[in-house]
């Protein structure tokens, strides 16, 4: 009888423990450096939360979608994993995505021109919360 018990709170613990943590992120993107040393951090989740720093948005599905798409389309496994500029330079800005499971690096001068319009949109989201979204919720 008390193992019967224990068993069944056990799965019940597991069960709700299953859903506890951070959701995976769809897409992470970092941006550092460039004139002023910034670093800025996007992490999407499927269910369309972004999160800049401490601040939280929700794009609409549409929006995921369309971003998924482009990133699908471009194919990040069959890019450089590191795209260096050739000259070296401090001003540059240094920009990290991963998605999938798959990351690229690359400097401004140095980004694959497929990848462009990704980190374009990716760079909007970012000015976008800036002043616009709210304090994330504490996890």
């Amino acid at each position: 009888m008390s193992t019967r018990w224990f068993c069944s709170c056990l799965s019940l613990l597991i069960l709700l423990l299953g859903g506890c943590g951070s959701p995976p992120a769809l897409v992470v993107y970092e941006r550092t450096g460039g004139i002023l040393g910034v670093t800025e951090r996007l992490t999407l989740h499927p269910s369309g939360v972004v999160q800049v720093g401490s601040q939280c948005t929700t794009l609409p599905a549409t929006e995921v979608h369309q971003l998924t798409t482009m990133l699908m389309a471009v194919n990040l496994a069959s890019l450089p994993s590191v795209s260096r500029a050739a000259r070296p330079n401090a001003d540059l800005m240094s920009h990290t995505l991963t998605f999938d499971g798959i990351t690229v690096t690359g400097e401004d001068t140095a980004l694959p021109s497929v990848l462009l319009p990704v980190i374009d949109r990716l760079n909007q989201i970012i000015l976008a919360t800036h002043g616009t979204a709210l304090p994330c919720p504490v996890a």
